[in-house]
């Protein structure tokens, strides 16, 4: 699950454990898009419409991933 910390986003796993993901001005935009091509991804199986949300989230305005 995805959640915006100010203008990061974090990934949360079921633990409760957080690890930082990415940084944008648009961060609920950014989930949004993340979430949907997720589901894309892991349940419709649909990874080239995956790879376009992830790739929208990417032109949002200040987007960076953030490298672990």
């Amino acid at each position: 699950m995805y959640q915006a910390i100010g203008n990061k986003i974090v990934n949360v796993d079921r633990a409760g454990e957080q690890s930082d993901v990415a940084l944008c001005n648009e961060p609920a935009k950014a989930i949004k898009l993340f979430d949907r091509a997720h589901y894309l991804n892991d349940i419709k199986r649909q990874y080239t419409a995956s790879a376009r949300l992830f790739a929208q989230a990417e032109q949002l305005p200040g987007f960076s991933w953030i490298n672990i």
